[in-house]
């Protein structure tokens, strides 16, 4: 994880503690506020580099990222989360594969703070070779085949970083809501109404199903 990112992440969990609102509709508009920097960073600061031992194989960067957040103690619930309810939490900047996709992760098990918190990414381009300024392939948004540029293919040993670096985006992303999530009634079943958290960015427009409005 690069210092760029790490402080980041830093302040999201500086700032969620200072949240007053003790509503979950107050929590999650704030929350959706917090996650902006993170999601600006991931989108327009930085990329994953993957290696073969000292070679650079390609560059991935996030197009669309959505934020999965839930409150093991408070009034925010997010069922969709993979990883809660868990003895562990993972470190800030951790990369988890899960059956969505990938995550960079950021959860906290202070006392007075204990939540699980990710980005995802949904989308993404893709940069081949090492030089910076090969021209980005098309937008996937099959969050899952991040898997093969990741790993496949790929001699061992494999190292995956986050890099901080100039891409030459400075555009606000745009804000929309998560693909394919539902919302959860009281019995924590899956209900057909889509879930309306406004937790997803993207550099580019999202489909009229999940824009914000």
């Amino acid at each position: 994880m690069s210092i760029e990112l790490e402080q980041v992440l830093e302040h999201f969990k500086k700032e969620q503690k200072k949240l007053k609102a003790d509503d979950e509709d107050g929590r999650i508009k704030k929350l959706s506020e917090l996650f902006e920097p993170i999601a600006k960073h991931l989108l327009c600061c930085g990329c994953f580099e993957v290696y073969s031992g000292n070679k650079l194989i390609r560059r991935i960067f996030p197009y669309t990222v959505e934020f999965y957040y839930h409150e093991e103690e408070g009034i925010v619930k997010d069922p969709i989360v993979y990883h809660k309810n868990k003895p562990d939490y993972f470190k800030p900047g951790t990369i988890n594969a899960h059956q969505s996709g990938i995550d960079i992760t950021f959860e906290n098990n202070d006392d007075d703070a204990k939540y699980r918190a990710s980005a995802l990414i949904r989308a993404f381009r893709v940069k081949e070779g090492d030089d910076i300024n090969t021209k980005y392939s098309d937008v996937d948004r099959r969050s899952t085949y991040l898997y093969d540029y990741l790993l496949t293919n790929i001699p061992m040993p494999i190292t995956i970083e986050w890099v901080s670096l100039d891409t030459g985006i400075n555009v606000e992303p745009i804000k929309g809501y998560r693909v394919n999530v539902h919302k959860y009634d009281s019995k924590q079943e899956k209900t057909k109404e889509l879930d309306r958290k406004p937790w997803a960015f993207s550099l580019g427009v999202f489909p009229n199903k999940y824009k914000l409005g």
